[in-house]
């Protein structure tokens, strides 16, 4: 199981949690460290590309993609501004 699984997320319809509750779980597993906010978008990623496609998971991967813009967001007036001053070849 992934550890957003094991931190209680998931987009299942049987648990049914609202999107208020699934971006209050990813924003607490950031905020507390247990995983770091690109981890959190690289399983989402890995989740849309890896189930997305499937008919069946159309809701889920609306929840997922919902998720996943969220996470983007998420504390981004306080992430540091890396400004690239030159691009040399190696």
């Amino acid at each position: 199981e992934s550890p957003l699984k094991l931190c209680g997320y998931n987009v299942s319809q049987a648990e049914g949690l609202s999107a208020t509750t699934r971006q209050f779980l990813l924003a607490k597993i950031i905020h507390d460290g247990i995983m770091s906010k690109l981890d959190v978008i690289h399983y989402l990623e890995h989740f849309i590309n890896m189930n997305g496609a499937k008919k069946e998971n159309a809701l889920a991967l609306e929840k997922w993609c919902d998720d996943l813009d969220f996470v983007h967001k998420y504390n981004k007036s306080t992430q540091p501004r890396v400004f690239i001053e030159r691009i040399k070849k190696y």
